[in-house]
């Protein structure tokens, strides 16, 4: 079915090009992920610039043994609003986390929570 309708349904409609990620064991990058060819399957492979800016400003680095998360229970007492500095970095680590998430599932829900809080971002968040 799929043969049929990338080979004669679509081609009627929309000008339909093959690129070289058509040959397995190929990959192309686009929009800044690459996108790997297999013979079965296309992976997905995000730039490590956004993984690696959601480690920085979690305070963290990638070799890091242990972390504050998910073992400390949050103290939802603080709900100080957070500086024009701090606001502007957790906004950028909650962005990237989007861009991240596209790809990963296992980061979706908590991604969609951190950007409920990025108007006005407080120590707890």
């Amino acid at each position: 079915m799929l043969n049929r309708l990338y080979g004669e349904i679509l081609p009627k409609y929309a000008e339909i090009k093959k690129g070289p990620s058509e040959i397995p064991g190929t990959s192309v990058d686009v929009l800044g992920k690459t996108k790997i060819r297999t013979q079965d399957c296309f992976i997905t492979k995000p730039d490590d610039k956004h993984s690696k800016n959601v480690i920085g400003v979690c305070g963290l680095s990638e070799t890091s043994a242990t972390s504050v998360f998910p073992s400390k229970d949050l103290d939802l007492t603080k709900v100080t609003p957070l500086s024009d500095e701090q606001a502007s970095l957790y906004r950028s680590g909650v962005g990237s986390a989007i861009y991240l998430s596209a790809d990963r599932r296992d980061i979706q829900f908590a991604t969609k929570e951190l950007e409920r809080k990025m108007q006005r971002p407080r120590e707890c968040d």
